[in-house]
């Protein structure tokens, strides 16, 4: 894998784990959390079979997770209000907070 693919590996890997711990996360998709630290880290580079779960937990497909990478911009794999949900339960309380301020705004067309 390129480097700028792993790079881009890496930040979808830390923007998918959101809060959770890298133990945490590594249950998640059944690694161990020192695992998930080298992934994000650029250490190392996930096994074929991980990639399908870190794209299945990011929302895309394994296909699409590499168009992704590559530079081309896959079709979502999820309706887009359903990509909102999902990475709105990773946002920290404060962050989820200040989304449901600015959500209220809009509805009130402030």
């Amino acid at each position: 894998m390129e480097y700028k693919a792993r790079e881009k590996l890496a930040v979808l890997i830390k923007q998918a784990r959101g809060t959770r711990s890298y133990r945490a996360y590594g249950r998640a998709l059944g690694v161990s959390g020192t695992t998930i630290q080298g992934w994000e880290t650029m250490q190392y580079v996930p096994e074929r079979e991980n990639l399908v779960k870190i794209a299945a937990d990011a929302g895309y497909t394994l296909d699409e997770l590499i168009k992704q990478l590559e530079g081309a911009m896959p079709e979502p794999s999820e309706e887009p209000k359903q990509q909102a949900l999902k990475y709105l339960r990773q946002l920290p309380r404060d962050e989820l907070l200040e989304v449901v301020y600015e959500g209220t705004k809009i509805l009130a067309g402030v």
